[in-house]
């Protein structure tokens, strides 16, 4: 636990900061008693202007605020990707009946979900990682977390140009970057806090019309790939070690993806 302890200021400083913004207001609450509330009100005015671009396109599902990371069309194509994969596992054939096809096309209308998302490959796709996850318990398909779904589904985008994202898809990161609480894995939680300032840097990047890291931008990947490879041999060097930089990227930037910032390339 000390060793891990003893690498936490390293872990932080050493990452750049994920805007000039984000890094003023980090530098300045950095020593504050109440972390959190220092940053919220240095923020406040950055995050109002924030809020007011996401409810563009985040205004649909306000009633849970685990999903306000997500952009609507998201939501939706995750939706219809879980119906119709559950209808396909629960029947004895494995496909979708007309009817069945039919009741919950009118189903998604009732509820405002685009139907033209039945015939998406993207959900097609989604629907075909539910199946061959969890086609043996067709329960357990209605029962995954969204961010699951949607992160699987988004792989798919993140090879398309920027250019062609709109930016009112990009829904802004609203994890707060500050140090880890302490726990029984302290490395983990470094690797979160930066997953969070990679959100933070990407959703800059892409709203300047630039991709990142998240969808594997090579300088951008290259930039912090060499930011762990600093972290890493001062670890492979302290405990004997054989670490790779590139491994804690990876697993950053999947944490990224699935719980701080799905919508972001």
């Amino acid at each position: 636990m000390k060793k891990i302890i003893f690498l936490l200021p390293f872990l932080l400083s050493s990452y750049p900061a994920s805007s000039e913004v984000s890094n003023k207001i980090h530098k300045m609450c950095l020593q504050a008693s109440d972390y959190s509330g220092c940053v919220k009100a240095y923020s406040k005015e950055k995050k109002q202007s924030e809020i007011i671009n996401q409810k563009k396109n985040n205004n649909k599902y306000t009633f849970s605020p685990n999903l306000k990371i997500f952009a609507d069309y998201q939501l939706d194509q995750a939706i219809v990707a879980v119906e119709m994969a559950y209808t396909k596992c629960e029947s004895p054939n494995k496909k979708i009946s007309r009817k069945d096809y039919k009741n919950m096309k009118s189903e998604f209308q009732k509820r405002g979900q685009p139907t033209s998302y039945m015939e998406v490959n993207l959900v097609k796709k989604g629907i075909t990682y539910l199946l061959d996850e969890y086609g043996n318990d067709c329960s357990k398909i209605r029962k995954r977390p969204f961010n699951e779904v949607v992160y699987h589904m988004h792989k798919e985008e993140l090879s398309k140009k920027i250019s062609a994202v709109k930016k009112e898809d990009l829904i802004p990161p609203i994890c707060e970057i500050r140090p880890p609480k302490p726990s029984n894995n302290l490395l983990l939680d470094s690797v979160k806090t930066l997953a969070c300032m990679t959100c933070h840097e990407a959703y800059d990047r892409n709203m300047k019309g630039k991709k990142s890291a998240l969808s594997g931008e090579k300088e951008d990947y290259a930039r912090l790939e060499k930011q762990w490879d600093k972290i890493t041999k001062v670890m492979n060097k302290k405990w004997g070690t054989n670490f790779k930089g590139s491994s804690y990227l990876d697993k950053q930037i999947q944490y990224s993806l699935v719980s701080y910032c799905p919508s972001l390339y």
